[in-house]
């Protein structure tokens, strides 16, 4: 269950980088929709087959229970420098297209470019421990943020008809505290008083927590797409 939880995190991890990338687009008016996403997913498919061929089951429990559930698969060096060199063509012709927008650059969009290639092109390579650490922390940073951002627009726009979202709009730091800290109280409640009670409560909100984004987090849609910023969706 760990390993096909950590692989859905995984390519989860992904799709939601690519989603930031389309609202930088969006909102600079400027951005190449496959190249946005092509880029980003073949860096992170060049890190996963990094990790299936050069990792070892001694490298943390995501790479010993995957290699329990996979077996002694064929593994072809060759393959993870093709999709590495793939990756590296893409992102340069990306870079060029960036580099042609009209007016100044969108220095955002790529440092944020900059850090998935080095998560999913240098982070397997330094440690799995330290991929696994580094990809759930910016994804729930990059989560944070996004939400934070939309409960401020939808606060402007909806005010009179939900006040609540202008008290928390107005301290969004330190409500995102206190709810990481009742979840946190909440998970460490749970494995004190029963371990399956704490892997159904973390297996089952993170599967909740993909169907969801699945549904919500739709920029091509003009109402999501509005909310966090992004007046027409490139």
């Amino acid at each position: 269950m760990y390993s096909i939880w950590y692989l859905f995190n995984y390519f989860h991890f992904i799709r939601q980088k690519y989603g930031i990338l389309r609202i930088y687009s969006g909102k600079a008016g400027y951005g190449h929709k496959h190249l946005d996403g092509w880029s980003t997913y073949l860096w992170g498919f060049a890190g996963f087959f990094y990790l299936l061929t050069y990792g070892s089951a001694a490298e943390g429990r995501f790479m010993y229970y995957l290699k329990g559930i996979l077996g002694d698969i064929p593994t072809l060096p060759l393959l993870v420098w093709a999709i590495y060199a793939s990756a590296s063509v893409l992102t340069l012709l990306w870079l060029i297209h960036e580099l042609r927008k009209p007016d100044r650059l969108n220095l955002p969009k790529l440092l944020f470019a900059a850090s998935v290639v080095f998560l999913y092109g240098v982070g397997p390579i330094i440690s799995v421990g330290s991929l696994f650490i580094a990809t759930s922390m910016s994804h729930a940073l990059e989560y944070i943020a996004i939400v934070g951002l939309t409960v401020k627009r939808k606060a402007q726009t909806s005010a009179p008809d939900c006040p609540i979202l202008v008290k928390v709009a107005n301290h969004t730091v330190i409500n995102t505290l206190l709810f990481a800290a009742f979840i946190c109280a909440l998970l460490y409640g749970l494995m004190y008083v029963s371990m399956f009670a704490f892997l159904f409560f973390a297996y089952g909100t993170g599967f909740l927590h993909f169907i969801y984004d699945g549904m919500i987090w739709r920029i091509r849609r003009p109402k999501v797409a509005a909310e966090v910023g992004v007046a027409v969706a490139t």
